[in-house]
């Protein structure tokens, strides 16, 4: 990746390989590369990310990944909305194809988590509380399914994009219970194991560990 370059998303699509969307800034990620992985023995993830041009798989303005389904890239682009499947609003991104139906995150900045022809999936939810105001979750996106029906996503209580190092990372189970599991951003689901994105000030720096 060229120098002052950053990315975000990453999805493991083999145990080597994975996609990544890049930009210079995160409200300009303009690449999706594909880029070699490593899992180190604390859990951290090393990615490389070859220089060569062939290795971009898209371009745009403002590029969110879902991933490789069927051999085909499913994506969002702010100017075009979600690519590789038809979904109701341009705005929708981060698409993620289960069970033969397209869930993604749309309604900026209040985001929710929707499916099919906009219909809500997942919304704004209330962690329990003893105070007096109880924890609100005013963004809700970037779902990702494994085979066994979890879904893992990400959610954030402050809807302001300056920090994010406050992303949590959430699982809704099968029965609709929701579970925090960490700290972090962008979760992605491969063999087994949850990966997810820490801010490191600059960039992201993923971590992964075995999943439901």
């Amino acid at each position: 990746m060229s120098s002052g370059r950053l990315f975000e998303d990453f999805v493991p699509i083999s145990d080597t390989r994975a996609l990544v969307t890049t930009g210079e800034t995160l409200g300009r990620l303009d690449s999706i590369e594909s880029a070699y992985w490593t899992l180190l023995a604390d859990g951290r993830v090393v990615v490389d990310i070859p220089p060569k041009q062939a290795a971009v798989m898209a371009r745009g303005e403002g590029l969110r990944l879902g991933g490789l389904f069927g051999g085909k890239l499913l994506y969002s682009d702010r100017e075009r909305g979600v690519v590789g499947a038809e979904v109701a609003s341009l705005t929708a991104h981060q698409p993620f194809l289960h069970m033969g139906d397209v869930y993604y995150t749309d309604s900026w900045p209040l985001v929710l988590i929707y499916h099919g022809k906009h219909k809500i999936f997942l919304d704004h939810f209330k962690k329990p509380s003893i105070g007096r105001f109880p924890d609100v979750y005013l963004q809700v996106g970037n779902p990702h399914w494994t085979p066994t029906g979890i879904m893992y996503f990400e959610a954030r209580k402050d809807p302001g994009p300056a920090r994010p190092e406050l992303w949590e990372v959430w699982k809704r189970l099968s029965d609709g219970t929701l579970e925090k599991v960490c700290m972090g951003a962008n979760p992605a689901y491969y063999n087994g194991r949850l990966f997810w994105g820490e801010w490191n000030g600059r960039s992201f720096t993923y971590h992964s560990t075995a999943a439901d």
